[in-house]
């Protein structure tokens, strides 16, 4: 009986390439999944402070007040943003405007208290652009645009040629 050759273990370029390429994908993805699984990232445990350290009483102290100091802080925070947003609410849901013309009503008369507070110089220029914003019909023309250019000169604190 004659014995059985080996197989020989060549490859086309394309299959060698084939395994190279799925081998690179299955280590990437293991790669990704390592990363998102939280069972490969473990915390370090805290040794704490050795018993023999002189004042360890002292140090455990500051790292209390040090932890009640940045709640406090986180606490002030919050309530500052909840301020903010309780300030930034100016319509109450009842008193909120239900057409359109009490929307424009609404906005009239906080544009009035607004130029009132300011001391707006031209109303009749403001009358036109609110008028001209809610219909539609704005004047684009070089004289609008030299108007609004003499309002800011108006305004400004430094002009720079």
């Amino acid at each position: 009986m004659v014995p059985k050759k080996h197989k020989s273990k060549r490859l086309t370029i394309n299959h060698q390439k084939k395994i190279h390429k799925r081998s690179k994908e299955k280590h990437r993805k293991d790669k990704r999944d390592g990363k998102r699984s939280p069972h490969g990232r473990k915390l370090k445990k805290d040794p704490g402070i050795p018993n023999l350290l002189p004042f360890k009483d002292k140090i455990l102290k500051e790292v209390e007040d040090h932890r009640e100091q940045i709640k406090e802080e986180r606490q002030r925070q919050k309530e500052a943003r909840s301020q903010l947003h309780d300030k930034n609410r100016t319509l109450a849901p009842d008193a909120a405007p239900k057409t359109i013309a009490d929307l424009a009503r609404d906005a009239q008369k906080r544009d009035a208290a607004f130029a009132e507070e300011h001391g707006s110089d031209s109303d009749s220029d403001a009358d036109e652009t609110t008028e001209g914003a809610v219909t539609g019909r704005r004047d684009n023309s070089k004289r609008a645009y030299y108007r609004e250019f003499q309002k800011v000169v108006q305004h400004a604190d430094v002009i720079l040629e």
